[in-house]
């Protein structure tokens, strides 16, 4: 919708497709007015970017409005009622009363841009190797129940995936003799680098024959087991991807030192911490970072 000081409409609301053919067609409208025109919507998380991307390099003036302020605005009015019509008078009038105080978007360079798409990802790669890794402690426990205390003192999931891979159930231990066992262990484990081999193989026998698995010895058992194993392994490698080329692009960036130099903060929070900060150049002073982040203790103290 096109709205001008007075209440006027200029053109009314309309749908558009995001393709080129109608965001050009769009700028070509926006130009035909003779006066000053700034195109402002409330943010919609990456739905306006294609349409924000074009009019940028067309140099027209785009401006995002945050959800919450633009909440506050339309709240002033003494009618609830809510309609893409009257969003789109709302958004109008409030670009209006707060024309000269209105912020142009400056798309990132691509390295911020790619730390931020970098870090979503690794934020769902992580919630999928959580689940995976919960999804095999579960069938672990069935199937060899007491083993993940036997070896939770070890860092990663390498050695007990291997071990639950290698016998799969409880059963195939007892089929073997305590010394075949640890004879079986020990070549593996050593092959493995592990140590304390004869210790660990002596306390895994025991918990099979005290251990009560409740899922049978079967294919399908094995079958869930091994896919697990593997889910857990792929999650994990993908994680691990991700997060090195978060750490080799932030690495490029002047603030990485300085990021670095903070107290508490790694190898794996400092891109963490840029991805989601994004270009510092953006902000005017601190107090608007901590606003960013939602930390400012004045605003916080007046909810409560």
């Amino acid at each position: 919708m096109y709205y001008e000081p007075g209440g006027e409409v200029l053109k009314t609301l309309f749908a558009m497709q995001h393709t080129m053919e109608e965001v050009l067609s769009l700028v070509t409208l926006i130009k035909s007015y003779d006066e000053e025109v700034r195109v402002i919507w409330e943010s919609a998380g990456y739905y306006h970017l294609p349409i924000a991307t074009v009019l940028i390099e067309k140099g027209i003036f785009v401006s995002t409005v945050n959800a919450l302020r633009m909440q506050k605005f339309c709240s002033q009015n003494i009618r609830k009622a809510k309609t893409d019509r009257i969003d789109s008078i709302n958004i109008a009038m409030f670009g209006i009363c707060y024309w000269d105080e209105l912020n142009q978007v400056i798309p990132p360079e691509d390295t911020y841009r790619e730390l931020k798409l970098l870090a979503r990802q690794y934020y769902q790669s992580t919630s999928m190797l959580i689940k995976a890794k919960i999804n095999f402690g579960v069938l672990c426990d069935q199937v060899m129940p007491g083993v993940q205390n036997i070896i939770h003192e070890y860092r990663g999931t390498q050695k007990i995936t291997g071990i639950v891979k290698r016998y799969l159930h409880f059963d195939n231990i007892l089929k073997m003799s305590k010394n075949r066992f640890k004879i079986d262990y020990c070549k593996w484990a050593q092959k493995q680098g592990y140590h304390n081999c004869e210790q660990t193989a002596e306390k895994l026998y025991v918990a099979a024959q005290n251990g009560i698995p409740v899922l049978p010895n079967s294919l399908s058992t094995t079958i869930v087991i091994t896919e697990a194993i593997r889910v857990l392994h792929e999650m994990e490698a993908s994680r691990n991807t991700i997060l090195s080329q978060m750490q080799a692009l932030a690495k490029t960036l002047p603030e990485y030192q300085v990021v670095r130099e903070m107290s508490c903060i790694g190898d794996v929070l400092a891109p963490k911490l840029i991805a989601e900060i994004g270009d510092i150049r953006k902000f005017r002073n601190k107090h608007s970072l901590i606003a960013y982040a939602g930390i400012d203790a004045r605003h916080i103290n007046q909810l409560f």
